[in-house]
């Protein structure tokens, strides 16, 4: 059963199941909008896709589905473009400026409660989330965020060295985090890894402010986040394994929904599932650091003068 409403929509098109969804002239982002059936109110999440934004929203729409059945507005931004993290990071801003004006013109029955506000990607996606967020922690509104397999830059050679995090130094903003991940996330296909360990998963762990959760679902590849037929396509280039993706998508759903009640509702049950493995789907790694911060663990970002 879905749990959401699909809007897609592009610059100055209307929306393809609502026609009062019309994406705004400055926004240049493709929306696929997943929202709980029920009436009610309910966290956002603004998610960023693999390669900068440049796959297509709609790959990711299983996992939105069971991310949205536990209490989640989940829209998903994709545009065909280079990446671009600064620029694109700024295009974030505005699609958030154009989600907040426009979301109660959607039809929609879930009410959305901006004070509520994840940022969220995938791959390189949150190296565009991270730009964001240092530059304004999100507009000044975001609460939390969710990563999935970060990779810093979009280059896995190096040689492009654009980067938001640095070896040895913490980010200039403060604010609590999920971060999801593979095993076969650093492993060789093809001569290069998806998430080449010196750019990706621990180098975001290492850097990040607030308190920071993370768990590696040893067995899965970069690429389950993204529907079967996705994964399947994209096993070419990323390393992938040959089990079923969707106990790992519940896996993640559910994870999220730990972590959204730990930072929202200061639910001590919930942070302690976020360090407890045996109750999860799936085979994992956990690693936590509170940064200093203790229970409970609030939402908010904060901005720091200087990187210490």
């Amino acid at each position: 059963m879905k749990f959401a409403l699909v809007l897609s929509c592009a610059v100055g098109a209307q929306a393809s199941q609502h026609e009062e969804g019309k994406c705004g002239d400055d926004s240049k982002w493709n929306y696929n909008i997943y929202a709980p059936e029920t009436s009610g109110s309910y966290p956002v999440m603004l998610y960023v896709t693999g390669g900068g934004g440049g796959v297509g929203g709609g790959a990711y729409s299983d996992l939105a589905d069971r991310m949205a059945a536990k209490g989640i507005i989940v829209t998903v931004l994709s545009r065909l473009a280079a990446p671009a993290p600064e620029k694109d990071a700024d295009l974030e801003s505005l699609a958030l400026t154009w989600l907040e004006k426009n979301y109660d013109t959607l039809g929609l029955t879930a009410t959305a409660d901006f004070d509520k506000l994840l940022l969220a990607g995938h791959s390189a996606g949150n190296h565009v989330t991270c730009s964001f967020l240092r530059d304004s922690c999100g507009n000044q509104k975001a609460k939390g965020v969710v990563m999935m397999d970060p990779v810093d830059g979009y280059d896995p050679f190096g040689f492009i060295n654009t980067y938001c995090t640095t070896p040895g130094q913490k980010l200039n903003f403060d604010v609590p985090a999920l971060l999801v991940r593979t095993g076969l996330d650093p492993k060789v296909n093809l001569g290069v890894a998806c998430a080449p360990d010196r750019i990706s998963n621990q180098r975001f762990f290492d850097a990040w402010s607030g308190p920071i959760w993370m768990a590696n679902a040893t067995k899965y590849g970069h690429l389950d986040v993204n529907n079967a037929g996705t994964a399947k396509m994209g096993s070419l280039v990323c390393a992938a394994d040959k089990l079923d993706n969707a106990p790992y998508q519940e896996h993640i759903a559910e994870l999220v929904e730990a972590f959204t009640n730990t930072i929202f509702k200061a639910d001590a049950a919930a942070e302690s599932r976020l360090n407890d493995a045996s109750w999860m789907k799936v085979d994992v790694e956990l690693q936590h650091d509170m940064n200093g911060h203790g229970a409970p663990f609030n939402a908010g970002c904060t901005l720091k003068s200087v990187l210490v």
